[in-house]
């Protein structure tokens, strides 16, 4: 709860390998579905939880969800969030978000990793560097 930072339109997400802090950009719509579920629903759905998570759920219970997501979506069952964290860079960097950022919002230390994880060929390469 304390990495939510609405004011600011981002959230810091502190999960994954070595913990690295992730800046997460929210916008209206999301800013205001978040705020309604912390003042209505969250208190509903996880009485009595004081770990300071927005959402008290187990890998395992986002792995469910994905998969429940996926199915109605007409996807395959078997995408794994983090091949989703890759396809959600992909798209940045396709939309015009600079690599430099994308990396940031994926935690990676190095635009190199980003290339390799969001699947970027030459054409796309070029298209940045220009």
């Amino acid at each position: 709860m304390a990495d939510l930072q609405l004011d600011e339109g981002y959230v810091t997400v502190r999960r994954g390998k070595g913990a690295k802090g992730r800046f997460v950009p929210i916008d209206e719509v999301g800013i205001q579905a978040l705020t309604a579920y912390l003042l209505d629903t969250r208190s509903v759905l996880y009485s009595g939880d004081t770990s300071g998570r927005v959402f008290p759920i187990t890998r395992q219970r986002l792995w469910q969800i994905v998969g429940s997501l996926c199915r109605l979506a007409g996807l395959p069952e078997s995408k794994h969030p983090h091949q989703l964290l890759h396809r959600f860079g992909s798209e940045l960097v396709k939309a015009g978000l600079e690599l430099r950022q994308v990396a940031a919002m994926m935690g990676h230390a190095s635009t190199d990793t980003t290339e390799i994880y969001v699947g970027l060929d030459l054409e796309d390469l070029q298209k940045i560097f220009r």
